[in-house]
């Protein structure tokens, strides 16, 4: 590889940068092995379009491939082979979003981050790329608008964070 470490360490965090999230070690490996000597730092080039091709990072026993979703969104294939033959777009957004963000995320966070009429306080925002990202991906795939898609996605993060409070209050409470 031609690049020295601190530049491939200035690249990977302006990734994550982009990305709105840590790049895995096993992701960033998948990345160094597929175009090792094009890598940028530029946040202008679109980080999705610099990786073409499904990710493969050798576990300790097996391969995980990624399926890119767009523009450097990837989830696990054997994630995605799971909730892909879904037929209704409502199922299909809520398990996307499962796999994307995990429970306690979508619980935790808002569409926007911003504050509820009769909330003392916001939630913190799912982040932006992905969230719009993911959104491309179901309306090209379900022919569904945008407010569709975002009133699932709504419906869906209340829901975990009705769930999420139930499983955590006291025993007394329950």
């Amino acid at each position: 590889m031609n690049l020295e470490s601190s530049s491939l360490d200035n690249i990977k965090r302006a990734w994550e940068e982009d990305l709105d999230r840590p790049l895995s070690e096993d992701t960033w490996n998948c990345v160094l092995k597929q175009k090792p000597d094009t890598l940028q730092t530029s946040s202008s080039q679109n980080i999705g379009s610099q990786i073409q091709e499904p990710c493969s990072a050798q576990g300790s026993e097996q391969v995980v491939d990624y399926i890119n979703l767009g523009e450097g969104v990837r989830i696990k294939r054997s994630q995605f082979d799971r909730i892909n033959n879904t037929q209704d777009f409502n199922n299909f957004t809520s398990e996307l979003f499962l796999v994307t963000f995990g429970r306690e995320t979508l619980a935790t966070h808002s569409l926007n981050g911003r504050k509820a009429p009769n909330a003392e306080t916001s939630k913190e925002a799912l982040p932006a790329h992905t969230v719009s990202v993911l959104i491309d991906y179901i309306q090209k795939k379900f022919s569904v608008s945008s407010s569709d898609v975002k009133a699932v996605i709504r419906t869906n993060l209340n829901n975990e964070d009705k769930l999420f409070k139930k499983r955590n209050l006291p025993e007394e409470w329950k």
